[in-house]
């Protein structure tokens, strides 16, 4: 399983004299985490800036699973692929519109 993880460096909140409301600063911090179907982490990257794409940082990553393996990972992934690993992706669901009984099953 592939997941990104962020995080928030800690920056403080700006605010608008004018107003009342709050600007908040979002510079955070991104990994994307390997793990087993037992939660166990098998492989983490390096720690890298929140606005980098999940796909560019896993392209990067070069990290390969064994032959035959099976890879779960989201729509932030769309594109990445790995040789002789096998890597269903859930269905996004279409603007405007719902998803079928049978895509929500496949989804599971």
């Amino acid at each position: 399983m592939m997941a990104p993880r962020g995080r928030s460096k800690g920056r403080k909140m700006k605010s608008n004299k004018k107003s009342s409301t709050v600007e908040k600063k979002g510079h955070t911090l991104k990994n994307t985490v390997f793990s087993n179907q037992n939660c166990k982490v098998i492989y983490l990257t390096e720690t890298v800036e929140g606005k980098k794409h999940d796909k560019k940082l896993a392209d990067e990553s070069h990290y390969q699973l064994p032959a035959g393996s099976l890879l779960f990972q989201d729509t932030g992934f769309q594109g990445f692929s790995l040789e002789n690993v096998l890597i269903p992706q859930p269905k996004k669901k279409p603007k405007g519109k719902e998803l079928t009984e049978e895509e929500k099953e496949k989804n599971l």
